[in-house]
């Protein structure tokens, strides 16, 4: 975006972000699927987009306040709505992953009995009023657009990324110690968000703010790996088809394909989060301040 569409004097970056958060927002309308369009690359791309949108709204809630709040409340309810069938999609990835450890009758009794939940997420899903969901997205970006942003300026922008690495610094820390999945899931929502915040500010260093991105999006990959492998182990013991010995060394399997997984991201993590909150806030906002390239 061009700096020539902001008043003389007026801080570029506020209005930089809300650019992109428009753009976000209307992205996920576009991509809200429709009863007979919601396979999984679907649901995954609308869920991917308002995820980003969602993040984009809270770090703004610094500049903008309630506003964003709302925003970010709408944007999460559309996500929910889309939330049990992209869990049905990713259990057959899991359930493969785990190589030749869990029995073919394991296998193909929990295939069915996905494929059964699938169907009925599906009809589940042609009972969402598609249209008015995609009005209320839209009507999303139309309020975005009179956000005031007179008095916003970047350091409202890099005291929220500060904040949110910091509280992720200190989430990391306690879920990689006590190993817990809904921790983990946790740590991954706040990696999420810090992928999409670099991923915005990305024209005022795009080396540095590139190599950010695609290093939380590595860490983000295998929290998500390590997270479908909980939503699976969850389905299979309430599956009545699979008997209890089938079931618990089901969960063996995918406690030591986990185990595995958190040593990935906690060398992920020490690369990521090595730097005081002070510090990243610092060096961010010098970066922001003489940009490479021009927002």
């Amino acid at each position: 975006m061009a700096a020539g569409g902001n008043e003389r004097g007026r801080d570029p970056w506020p209005e930089h972000c809300r650019r992109r958060l428009i753009a976000a927002v209307l992205g996920a309308a576009d991509l809200f699927p429709h009863p007979g369009d919601d396979e999984g690359e679907r649901i995954h791309e609308s869920r991917k987009t308002l995820k980003e949108a969602r993040a984009l709204a809270k770090l703004m809630a610094g500049a903008v306040g309630p506003p964003a709040y709302e925003a970010q409340r709408e944007l999460e309810a559309a996500r929910r709505r889309t939330g049990r069938a992209r869990d049905l999609d990713v259990m057959p990835g899991a359930l493969a992953s785990l190589g030749g450890r869990v029995g073919s009758r394991v296998i193909d009794t929990l295939g069915q009995a996905i494929a059964s939940e699938r169907r009925d997420a599906h009809a589940a899903h042609r009972e969402i009023d598609v249209g008015a969901q995609i009005g209320r997205l839209r009507a999303v970006a139309r309020a975005i657009e009179v956000w005031d942003l007179a008095e916003a300026d970047l350091s409202d922008i890099t005291r929220s990324l500060r904040n949110a690495y910091r509280a992720a610094r200190r989430r990391g820390r306690l879920a990689l110690a006590s190993g817990e999945p809904s921790e983990l899931h946790r740590l991954r929502a706040a990696i999420v968000d810090l992928g999409h915040y670099f991923g915005v500010l990305e024209p005022a260093w795009p080396a540095q703010f590139s190599a950010f991105g695609q290093e939380f999006r590595r860490m983000r990959e295998q929290l998500g790996k390590h997270n479908d492998l909980t939503i699976l182990a969850e389905f299979a013991v309430s599956c009545a088809e699979v008997s209890p010995a089938e079931s618990e060394a089901l969960v063996k399997a995918i406690e030591r394909r986990q185990k595995r997984l958190v040593r990935r991201v906690q060398g992920q993590f020490e690369r990521l989060f090595a730097e005081r909150p002070s510090a990243l806030h610092d060096r961010i906002l010098a970066y922001l301040e003489n940009p490479s390239l021009a927002v």
